[in-house]
C-alpha cells in the first residue's frame, strides 16, 4: 500500500493535468483558425453569422477533446493494467478505479470548452472586408 501521490494531491493533480490539456486545444484551436482566417472571412462573405463561426470553432474544441480523452483513456488504462501484475490490487479495484477516471476525463470536456469560447469569439468577430481585402 505504497502511494505514489498523497490522496489529498491526487485530486488536485488530476484537475491541473485537464486544465493544463484544455488549455493546449484551445491553443492548438487558437492557431488552427488564425491559419484559417480566409475561410472565415469568406464563410462571412456568404452569410454565416458569428453563431455560426462560434459552433464551427467550438466543434473543433470538441472533436480534438474528445479524441484526445477517448485515445488518452485507453492507452492510460492499458499501462494501468500493469499495477494490478506488479501490486495486490484486484481487478475489481482496477474497474471501479477505471470507471472514476472515465467519469472524471468526461466531466474534463467543460474546461476546453470554456477555454475554446474564447477563441470561438475571436474568431466570429474576423470581419470578411479584412480578408477580402487583402485578394
Amino acid at each position: 500500500g505504497i502511494s505514489l501521490i498523497v490522496p489529498d494531491m491526487s485530486s488536485l493533480m488530476r484537475w491541473m493535468t485537464i486544465t493544463m490539456a484544455g488549455g493546449i486545444v484551445a491553443a492548438s484551436v487558437y492557431v488552427l483558425l488564425a491559419l484559417q482566417t480566409r475561410k472565415i472571412g469568406l464563410l462571412r462573405a456568404i452569410g454565416a453569422t458569428s453563431k455560426d463561426i462560434i459552433l464551427y470553432a467550438l466543434s473543433a474544441v470538441a472533436y480534438t477533446t474528445l479524441a484526445g480523452i477517448a485515445i488518452g483513456f485507453v492507452l492510460g488504462k492499458i499501462i494501468t493494467l500493469t499495477v494490478i501484475a506488479a501490486t495486490d490490487f484486484t481487478f475489481f479495484e482496477w474497474l471501479k478505479m477505471a470507471g472514476y477516471d472515465a467519469l472524471l476525463s468526461l466531466s474534463g470536456i467543460a474546461i476546453p470548452l470554456t477555454l475554446g469560447l474564447a477563441v470561438a469569439i475571436w474568431a466570429s468577430r474576423i470581419p470578411c472586408a479584412e480578408v477580402l481585402r487583402r485578394e
